[in-house]
């Protein structure tokens, strides 16, 4: 390779090459070994510049995660080493760079937390927020040398880009992986990724440069994301042309949207524009898949035509519906005491406090319960499970074919709470399984309107299929409504009137049949 004086190097680096370290060594030279990484007042600094402009758009909360950051070094450093003549240090030079490399980066981080003063701030969220870290983030560094790498294949790429669509709600799903998506990026700049955490083997022309070119120099890449956050409340909504989410059908090959908006259009953008937007820096473009993401999970749903409400008599028990949202990679936290209100008045058309029956007064029947509040990520997760012991109450308006009197409905009171047997719905069958399920009717009030007409209040446990439970599905549920009253019955409008999340309510009414 040449004497240790043909090239500059670092004072690390002569040691591990067993050359006594010289004062005289070019202090403003990048070391050709290292190229510059062990230099460590000039390398932390451009780190830390690199990753501060990264950061500059996640405002108002920047708290790093304690085990989610990661720095990937050149691999070419190792190989240059052995290539000045010291192939049995490689194996303690690679350990050295790895340790050097998250020193280096958890100080940079720990100096840029110091300028944002975090502490304050960090102290106004719930404990849940703090100690599953939500919210903090994460960074991914690969440092890569100033070296002409062979050149990339990048035809597919280009191709790929004029064929490429314009994005569209249903088309986005997420995915992806931050650091996945970084190296993706560089990769596409015809630069290759090669780490000594990745490989043993050398790139061609990792150490080797041309004579005339001056390859002393690293750059810097970063990638920054947000961890996921989570917030709670429940729902109502007061229209029978809104969904619980998008809803779209495809007829005869063009694909339309059904109904005015969706409980989660109303709820996700308000959430999305009071956080500051979603990044969109650790999307690879030529992908439909998108890493940041608010995503809407509702304790159950109501069909579009039938209303989420709260019950007609007060109850603190009974609530609208419950749902939770996963914000990941959003640009900034909400406060809880300033931003999660402002949320809940942006849903609710400025109006935070319920109504008699709903939620606010957004024209479009959307609204939420003002409790909107930060919750651990296993709500989230475990939303769905734990439906599986509320108790919902219900109003149903009903048409019976044969006159129907008070005294006729009065004498089934005596049957509740009453167990049947529900088969798959017809109505269903196409996205479910055909089994039949053990379902509970727990309470019932029957109120006539005129001989045709009556007005059912009942209450069920979880799952239960209430339109079936009316008219009876063509006998696929026993008992009915419609077995009961001995004639057809249909149900015309269906009112959710609130839902219990209270498991006892179900045990004491069972106890009491």
């Amino acid at each position: 390779m040449g004497s240790e004086h043909e090239y500059p190097l670092c004072v690390t680096c002569q040691t591990a090459l067993s050359i006594h370290p010289t004062t005289d060594t070019a202090t403003t030279q990048t070391c050709f070994v290292c190229l510059g990484v062990f230099q460590k007042e000039t390398f932390a600094k451009r780190l830390k510049d690199a990753i501060r402009t990264m950061v500059e758009p996640y405002r108002q909360f920047v708290k790093f995660s304690s085990d989610n950051n990661t720095i990937n070094l050149p691999g070419d450093l190792i190989y240059r080493l052995a290539r000045c003549g010291n192939r049995k240090a490689c194996a303690d030079y690679t350990q050295r760079l790895k340790q050097y490399g998250k020193d280096t980066l958890h100080e940079c981080l720990k100096r840029i937390e110091l300028d944002y003063a975090t502490s304050e701030i960090l102290d106004s969220f719930p404990s849940c927020v703090k100690d599953e870290q939500q919210g903090h983030l994460s960074v991914a560094v690969v440092v890569l040398p100033t070296v002409k790498r062979p050149s990339l294949d990048t035809s597919h790429q280009n191709k790929s880009r004029k064929k490429r669509k314009r994005r569209t709600y249903e088309e986005v799903s997420q995915g992806g992986d931050p650091r996945e998506n970084l190296e993706q990026r560089i990769e596409q700049q015809g630069k290759v990724v090669w780490s000594i955490n990745s490989s043993t083997q050398p790139v061609e022309g990792a150490w080797d440069p041309p004579k005339d070119e001056a390859l002393t120099d690293v750059e810097i890449h970063v990638a920054v994301w947000r961890r996921p956050f989570y917030v709670k409340s429940c729902y109502t909504k007061t229209r029978r042309d809104v969904s619980q989410t998008p809803f779209v059908v495809v007829d005869a090959g063009v694909t339309r949207k059904r109904g005015v908006t969706s409980v989660e259009e109303q709820i996700v953008p308000i959430l999305t524009q009071h956080v500051g937007g979603i990044s969109t820096s650790n999307n690879n473009e030529d992908s439909n898949l998108v890493y940041g993401k608010c995503k809407f999970h509702a304790s159950g749903r109501e069909d579009m035509d039938v209303k989420m409400l709260l019950p007609s008599e007060p109850n603190s028990d009974i609530t609208g519906r419950p749902f939770v949202c996963e914000v990941t990679d959003a640009l900034e936290m909400p406060l809880p005491t300033v931003t999660l209100p402002k949320i809940v008045r942006g849903i609710n058309d400025g109006d935070e406090s319920p109504s008699h029956r709903s939620y606010g007064t957004n024209p479009l029947g959307v609204g939420i319960a003002p409790e909107l509040a930060f919750c651990p990520s296993s709500s989230y997760k475990n939303l769905q499970t734990e439906t599986e012991d509320k108790v919902k109450y219900y109003g149903c308006y009903c048409w019976s074919a044969k006159p129907v009197t008070q005294e006729i409905l009065n004498k089934f009171t005596a049957l509740f709470p009453l167990k049947i047997q529900q088969a798959t719905p017809i109505r269903v069958l196409h996205r479910r399984s055909n089994i039949k399920r053990t379902r509970y009717v727990l309470s019932y009030q029957a109120t006539v309107i005129d001989e045709h007409h009556f007005q059912l209040q009942i209450s069920t446990t979880a799952g239960t299929y209430v339109k079936e439970f009316v008219h009876s599905d063509l006998g696929r549920t026993i008992p009915s409504m419609a077995s009961l009253l001995g004639c057809h019955t249909d149900l015309l409008e269906l009112d959710c009137e609130g839902i219990q999340m209270s498991p006892h309510v179900v045990a004491d009414s069972l106890e009491q049949s």
